[in-house]
Formats: structure tokens, C-alpha cells, sequence
């Protein structure tokens, strides 16, 4: 039962990627040059931020949930395998973050973040 569930949790990421890929903002395309430390201060600035929708917020939850679970879509001792499942839900969920974010906090955000990568050598 419990991996029916997270079969579910991430088929139901995956589809609802599909069905918003209308509204990706264009400030998203800076997001994919941002490097991968900053890309994980953007996503505690936009957690951290009132501006954010609360359920949107939530969605960084998602990833530590899937990866506290003792239940894995494929078990983490296979080579390569093992990872792809984890890679995919932090995946679908920092797309799906963007994705609802409103636009110009994105890019306000975004534009705070690329000095400080550019001073780290980023």
C-alpha cells in the first residue's frame, strides 16, 4: 500500500507539471543558469517569503518527506537506479515551485541572487 501511495504522489507531480506548462514565466529560463547552490537559495528566499502562495510554499516540503520515507519506488542500493526516483520528485517539485510563484517575485528574487553568484565565481 505505501508504494501504491508514492506511485501516486509522483504520477499525480508529474501530471500536474503537465497540466501547468502554460504558465512557466520566462524569469524560470534564468532560474536553469543559476548554479546549483543558488538555486537553493532561491528556493529558501521563496519558501521564506509572504508573497509566495502558502500551498506553493509547501511543495518544498515534498522532496524531505519522499526522502524521510523508509518506502522507496526503487530501492536506493541500485546502481544509478536507486536515485533516479529521488532525482525525479526534487525534479517535478522545484519545477512545479516556479511554476506558481508570481512572476515578479520570482524575478525579484532571481535578481538578488545572480550578484552574489557572480562574487562566489558562480
Amino acid at each position: 500500500m505505501p508504494i501504491l501511495i508514492r506511485v501516486a504522489v509522483v504520477a499525480g507531480l508529474w501530471l500536474l507539471k503537465r497540466l501547468s506548462n502554460q504558465t512557466r514565466p520566462l524569469v524560470a529560463k534564468e532560474v536553469d543558469t543559476l548554479s546549483w547552490p543558488s538555486k537553493a537559495r532561491l528556493v529558501w528566499r521563496l519558501v521564506q517569503d509572504a508573497r509566495v502562495p502558502v500551498w506553493a510554499r509547501g511543495l518544498a516540503v515534498v522532496p524531505a518527506l519522499y526522502l524521510l520515507s523508509p518506502i522507496d519506488l526503487l530501492p536506493d542500493f541500485i546502481p544509478f537506479l536507486g536515485r533516479v526516483d529521488d532525482a525525479l520528485v526534487f525534479s517535478l517539485v522545484s519545477d512545479l515551485l516556479l511554476r506558481f510563484v508570481p512572476s515578479q517575485v520570482l524575478h525579484e528574487h532571481v535578481s538578488a541572487l545572480r550578484p552574489l553568484a557572480k562574487r562566489r565565481g558562480a
